[in-house]
C-alpha cells in the first residue's frame, strides 16, 4: 500500500524550476504562470502602491497532494480586496479521485497546510479558484482519494485498498472543523471488475489475484462513496497482475514484458529502471526520475525527468516529449515501493503517457512525428 505524506507540519518545498515575477499596482491586472498551471488576478484597487510579486515552483509536500506547489510571495503584503488565485488540472491530476475532490490548500506560517474553503470548481474548464488575502505556498490536492490507485501484483499475490478523507468536499460529505488533515471516510460499497477475490472491510479492501495472468488485465476495484446527495460517486484502482520485470503495451495493444537488469541508483538525478534483457519487443525501455531510493507517490512526466524512452528500432523512438510544444506528456510514474533497503529489495510501480510521441527519422527525409498512449507496469530489483 502507498504510504500517505505527512499530516503535520512540513518544511516549505525546495525550488524545482526557475521563479516568475510580475509587477502589479491599484490598477489590478492577471498574470497566468508559464506552465499554465497557476493563475493570479489582481481586481482594481487590491494594491495601493506597485509591488513585485514573485512565483516559485516548489516541492509539495501537502498530503495527498498532486503536481508541485506554488511559493507565492511577499508574505507580508496587504490586500485592500481579495485576490482570485485558480489552479488548472489535468488527467494525471484525477486518477485516484474525483474532479469534485480537487481542493486547494495554503501552508500557514506555521508548516501546517489548512484546506482553504469558499472554492470554485469549474469541471468543464478543469479549474479550481479560491479568493485569498495573503499569500504563502499553495497546492491542489486530493480531498478524497483511493491507495493505491494503481499497483502491480504478482500471480495469487494479494494487495490492500485503502480510501481516504482529507478534507470535506462542498457539500458531499458532513463538514470536518479545523486545519487539513486525514480523515476517513464511509464507504458505501465496494466491487470488483476482473478476476480475482475482492474481500470488503468499511474503508479497506484486500484483493487476491488469481494464479495466472488473465486474459483482462488490468483488473479494477471500485469504492462507491457514501455520500449526502444521490450523485454516485466512484474512486478505482486498477490493478496489473503480471511477473518480475517491465511490462508495457502502445495503443491497447499486447503487452510486452522485459526481464529488467534492475533498478539503479546513481545519485540525486540518476535513478533509472532498464528493461535491456528482455523478451518480446520490451527492449531498449528506460525510465528515469529524480528524487531518493525512498520515493513513495505519483510523479508526473516533466521535460527532462522523470522521462522516458523506448527505442523500438534504431530510428524509432517513443519519449514523454510531445513537439513541437515542448511539453512533457500528461502522465507520470505512480510508485507503491521504492525502499532500496534487504526487506523491500523491488522497486513497483505502474506508468503511463497519454500520449507518447513516436518519432520516426529516415535517412534524407523530415522525422515523421506521430502520437500514442502508452501504460505500463514494473517489478524490478534494486542493483
Amino acid at each position: 500500500m502507498r504510504k500517505s505524506r505527512p499530516e503535520g507540519p512540513t518544511p516549505v518545498g525546495t525550488p524545482i524550476g526557475a521563479a516568475e515575477q510580475v509587477v502589479v499596482g491599484p490598477a489590478g491586472g492577471a498574470f497566468t504562470t508559464s506552465d499554465s498551471r497557476l493563475k493570479l488576478e489582481f481586481p482594481v484597487g487590491a494594491l495601493t502602491a506597485q509591488t513585485a510579486i514573485t512565483i516559485q515552483p516548489v516541492e509539495d509536500h501537502c498530503p495527498a497532494a498532486t503536481g508541485i506547489a506554488y511559493l507565492i510571495t511577499p508574505h507580508d503584503i496587504s490586500f485592500q480586496k481579495p485576490v482570485k488565485l485558480t489552479m488548472s488540472y489535468g488527467d494525471s491530476d484525477v486518477v485516484n479521485t474525483i474532479p469534485i475532490a480537487l481542493t486547494i490548500a495554503y501552508q500557514d506560517a506555521s508548516g501546517v497546510w489548512q484546506a482553504q474553503g469558499n472554492m470554485t470548481k469549474d469541471t468543464i474548464n478543469h479549474q479550481v479558484s479560491v479568493l485569498t488575502n495573503h499569500f504563502s505556498s499553495w497546492a491542489l490536492f486530493r480531498a478524497v482519494e483511493l491507495s493505491p490507485n494503481s499497483t502491480v501484483v504478482q500471480p495469487g499475490g494479494s494487495t490492500q485498498l485503502v480510501a481516504f478523507k482529507y478534507a470535506d468536499v462542498d457539500s458531499l460529505f458532513i463538514p470536518i472543523p479545523g486545519p487539513l488533515a486525514k480523515k476517513d471516510l464511509i464507504v458505501k460499497e465496494w466491487s470488483l471488475s476482473g478476476a480475482g477475490k475482492l474481500t470488503p472491510n468499511k474503508d479497506l479492501a484486500n484483493y487476491t489475484a488469481p494464479n495466472a495472468i488473465p486474459a483482462k488485465n488490468p483488473v479494477a476495484v471500485s469504492a462507491t462513496l457514501n455520500t449526502t446527495g444521490p450523485e454516485k460517486f466512484l474512486l478505482v484502482s486498477n490493478i496489473y497482475i503480471g511477473d518480475e520485470g517491465l511490462t508495457f503495451r502502445i495503443d491497447n495493444g499486447p503487452w510486452m514484458h522485459g526481464l529488467s537488469d534492475g533498478a539503479f541508483f546513481n545519485g540525486y538525478y540518476n535513478e533509472f529502471i532498464a528493461a535491456n534483457s528482455t523478451t518480446h519487443q520490451a527492449d531498449g525501455v528506460t525510465i528515469t526520475w529524480t528524487g531518493d531510493s525512498h520515493l513513495i507517490g505519483f510523479v508526473g512526466w516533466r521535460i527532462t525527468w522523470p522521462s522516458f524512452l523506448y527505442g523500438e528500432t534504431p530510428t524509432t523512438n517513443y519519449t514523454q516529449l510531445l513537439l513541437p510544444s515542448g511539453k512533457p506528456s500528461p502522465g507520470g510514474i505512480d510508485f507503491h515501493q521504492a525502499f532500496n533497503t534487504p526487506a523491500t529489495p523491488y522497486v513497483i510501480g505502474t506508468f503511463y503517457l497519454q500520449p507518447a510521441q513516436k518519432t520516426e527519422v529516415s535517412p534524407g527525409s523530415i522525422p515523421k512525428v506521430s502520437t500514442h498512449k502508452i501504460e505500463g507496469f514494473f517489478k524490478v530489483k534494486w542493483k
